[in-house]
């Protein structure tokens, strides 16, 4: 069988199945059989190359509608309850799912040796504890290395300390515009509505991550007119057509799905002029936590106009530049072949489809900003030219009242080449 083939084996739940070293069986009680007797016993059904997605299974095994879930390994690395952003404790679990015992050698430790080292031998199917957390850096990854008889294997899991410090709320003038601003502690973002409906600064240790023309308005390369920064519309509507519209800004608190509590920019644009979208309105998120560095965005949609929501398409421009001398800047990504290549800007055109996560870095720089989705209906296609390097998120609106999230999130070195698990949760899907 190749690759990229399936099989699923489904039984009565009445029925026991076993392990014995390599082995697997089913077992029946058939008791005591008289001369002559027939005794049936539960069917198996095995499907091979039937069924390409876990869920569409279940609910042929189980004959009725499931919630999707996320496929989890047999052997389960759970930090903080599936919450990444941690405090000075938390609870950190392994768990065996499979029906079978097997003895094991399980370390868990820091990479930034924030806890003690924690050694066990895995007898059972669960081990759980709780750290003690120092905070040294401001990412870190989780590292648990098992060994057992036949097997030994590593994974990993990124974590975000949440620092006690507050967020600072600033509202500037700038070249007679007013301006929002957000400060974490290590990052600060700021917009001006009045201006336009986008994000024109991104700061991670003072220094600027983002392509702007703020306070004017200019033209690059198609772009006329140009502001970049980062922003979100409906898809085909330009920029010069939306700055004909009323956006507002304002400071938000927003609760998540683990029930951390996000501080940031929420900017509301109606759109009442374009005969298309009239009555469309939609909101967009930038939010961070304390001393993390992390900024999130999501878009809210609220419609009451003529068409239909759920067919609608959003872009999402990102315009990055990490050095002031464009020709400095990068990218680098897994294409579609898991491979990383890495597209350098200043010189030629260059567009691509890519995989979330993107890096993106400079030649003069130590500092990396990874931008990540989780959502694989999100389509992302990276683009560099002689002027600008820019990210582009395309996603259908598809009946949600928030699009996915995006995470920005920077690192002073690239620690994220060493992971093998970039998974996030979408952590505003329940907002």
């Amino acid at each position: 069988m190749g690759k990229d083939s399936t099989i699923g084996i489904f039984w009565n739940k009445n029925v026991k199945f076993k392990f014995i070293d390599w082995e697997k069986f089913f077992e029946y009680n058939l008791g005591k059989l008289n001369p002559g007797e027939i005794k049936k016993t539960e069917p198996i059904t095995i499907a091979i190359n039937t069924f390409s997605q876990v869920n569409h299974f279940r609910e042929f095994a189980l004959k009725k509608t499931v919630n999707r879930t996320d496929i989890i390994e047999s052997l389960e690395l759970s930090i903080n309850n599936g919450n990444p952003f941690v405090g000075v404790t938390f609870p950190i679990s392994v768990i065996e799912h499979k029906k079978q015992k097997i003895n094991r050698n399980i370390l868990i430790s820091s990479k930034n040796n924030s806890f003690k080292n924690r050694k066990s031998n895995f007898k059972d199917n669960k081990l759980s504890f709780v750290v003690e957390y120092e905070r040294k850096n401001n990412i870190d990854i989780i590292e648990m290395d098992v060994q057992s008889d036949i097997i030994e294997f590593n994974r990993d899991k990124i974590i975000f300390p949440v620092q006690n410090n507050e967020i600072i709320f600033d509202n500037l003038k700038k070249d007679s515009y007013k301006t929002y601003k957000v400060d974490n502690g290590i990052i600060s973002f700021e917009t001006a509505p009045d201006y336009a409906p986008i994000l024109f600064s991104l700061k991670f240790n003072n220094n600027e991550w983002l392509d702007t023309s703020f306070p004017d308005f200019t033209s690059k390369s198609w772009w006329n007119p140009w502001a970049g920064g980062i922003y979100t519309l409906p898809h085909k509507l330009r920029l010069k057509t939306i700055l004909k519209e009323e956006s507002m800004g304002e400071f938000i608190k927003v609760e998540d799905i683990f029930r951390n509590n996000w501080e940031g920019i929420k900017i509301t644009t109606h759109i009442k002029e374009n005969e298309k979208y009239k009555d469309l309105t939609f909101y967009q998120y930038f939010l961070t936590l304390p001393g993390v560095p992390i900024m999130v965005n999501t878009i809210e949609i609220h419609q009451k106009s003529k068409i239909f929501v759920n067919d609608l398409n959003f872009e999402t421009m990102s315009f990055i530049k990490p050095e002031n001398n464009i020709q400095d800047c990068s990218y680098k990504f897994k294409n579609f072949e898991n491979q990383y290549s890495t597209i350098f800007a200043g010189t030629s055109m260059y567009d691509i489809d890519v995989k979330s996560p993107i890096f993106f870095s400079g030649k003069n720089t130590k500092e990396f900003l990874l931008v990540k989705t989780d959502n694989k209906k999100v389509e992302a296609n990276a683009d560099v030219n002689r002027q600008v390097m820019s990210l582009y998120l395309k996603e259908k609106s598809d009946k949600q009242r928030f699009l996915s999230t995006r995470y920005y999130i920077f690192s002073e070195n690239n620690i994220f080449s060493t992971m093998k698990n970039y998974k996030f949760l979408n952590i505003f899907m329940k907002l």
